[in-house]
């Protein structure tokens, strides 16, 4: 009888432990489904958070863009920074740090759609007639002046923009206009025009070729201008680049311009060897150091082939970087 009740009392036991063991399970299984139901709800709301951050993230690049080229624009417009940009004489200097904010920021499109319509403004735009003397019935000498002088900082802007833009963003703008016969392939030409002067005239005679080469770099840097330079004028269409300009009240000051009988090799190589020859025979003459040694025997390899090539008529070797 000992030995029925204590197994009664033990299997008592055992089903009042099954029970609770029943309730523990049952328990954590509603703990295990409100748990998943929490992490669904904070899955969910991550899930909103972040497509609301992309949202906000999507809509603050191109905001932000367009806010690096209105400013960049406006800074070369400021009257302090055209100052020196006169019909008579131009030194846009102090255009070109938002000029190459503006040539590295904007999409080849946004280039030649701005290039396009400043051109056209250029070309069109009359006068105010408001502004006629009322004594002669014509545009007073300074009225002229002023929208001439207006019309050539416009156009040394464009120049700035073409001639700072990264070589990869021109080479694209080629591509999506000239290759691929768009609307805009006429502006191209021009864009590859003002780019081609801007750096002739402006990047090397009246900047880089007005210094004394002391160093290294500044043959590197004339190789990469020269380099940008014979890029357009090898181009298969060269003699399609060209900008026409008839905007201008001051009729001297229009006119159609093309690249026609330009040659960076024959305009620069010669005057680099020149003052590399002076050069390696002074400063330079006992380079200490391993890497300039290297560097110049790079840079008197390439200024030797280039003047060489001046002479004969041969296309010079296209510069390499030097590093």
């Amino acid at each position: 009888m000992n030995s029925i009740k204590i197994l009664t009392i033990s299997a008592l036991a055992a089903q009042l432990a099954g029970c609770g063991a029943f309730k523990a399970i049952d328990a954590v299984q509603h703990m295990d489904k409100t748990t998943s139901n929490l992490q669904g709800s904070t899955d969910s709301m991550k899930d909103t958070m972040t497509k609301k951050m992309d949202d906000q993230y999507t809509g603050t690049v191109p905001a932000i863009h367009d806010q690096t080229l209105d400013v960049a624009l406006k800074d070369m417009y400021d009257p302090i920074n055209t100052r020196y940009i006169t019909t008579s004489s131009t030194t846009p200097t102090a255009i070109l740090p938002a000029a190459k904010i503006f040539g590295e920021t904007a999409t080849p499109q946004e280039i030649i759609e701005l290039t396009y319509a400043k051109l056209l403004e250029i070309n069109t735009a009359p006068i105010d007639d408001s502004l006629i003397d009322p004594a002669t019935h014509k545009f007073p000498a300074a009225v002229i002046a002023k929208s001439d002088n207006e019309k050539w900082i416009t156009f040394t802007i464009l120049s700035a923009i073409a001639g700072m833009a990264p070589q990869a963003k021109i080479e694209q703008l080629i591509k999506e206009n000239i290759s691929a016969d768009s609307r805009y392939e006429h502006t191209a030409y021009n864009i590859l025009w003002l780019r081609h002067s801007f750096i002739h005239t402006f990047m090397l005679d009246m900047s880089l070729m007005t210094e004394i080469f002391d160093g290294p770099g500044y043959y590197e840097q004339a190789f990469e201008y020269i380099d940008q330079l014979k890029y357009i004028e090898g181009l298969p269409f060269a003699g399609q680049i060209s900008l026409k300009l008839m905007g201008f009240t001051n009729r001297s000051l229009n006119g159609t311009m093309d690249i026609a009988g330009q040659n960076a090799t024959k305009d620069y190589y010669p005057e680099l060897k020149t003052r590399l020859t002076k050069q390696l025979a002074g400063r330079f003459q006992h380079p200490t150091e391993q890497r300039d040694l290297d560097r110049m025997s790079k840079i008197r390899a390439i200024v030797t082939a280039g003047a060489a090539a001046a002479e004969s008529k041969v296309p010079a070797p296209t510069p390499k970087p030097v590093h």
